[in-house]
């Protein structure tokens, strides 16, 4: 991973740390296969563990979509926690 790719990342990230407060863990993977570019992420939410994959044709793209996917997630996990506590 060159440093480029890891500071983008740590940034798209940490909007996403800041807006979640209850992220526990997170791993990132970065995979090539053939002229894809593909960023996975698990990430530990409340103790609710969430997945997503993105591809894309270049690694940067993938991971601006990961985090959409990652968003769309957690803010259901959010909604259907806050709607169990009322």
């Amino acid at each position: 991973v060159t440093s480029a790719l890891k500071s983008f990342t740590e940034e798209k990230f940490a909007k996403l740390f800041e807006h979640y407060h209850h992220i526990q863990s997170c791993h990132i993977t970065y995979e090539i296969e053939k002229l894809e570019q593909i960023a996975q992420a698990t990430i530990l939410y409340q103790k609710i563990e969430v997945h997503a994959k993105a591809n894309a044709v270049d690694i940067y793209s993938a991971v601006d979509i990961l985090l959409e996917k990652l968003k769309r997630q957690l803010e259901k996990i959010k909604e259907t926690h806050l709607g169990h506590q009322e």
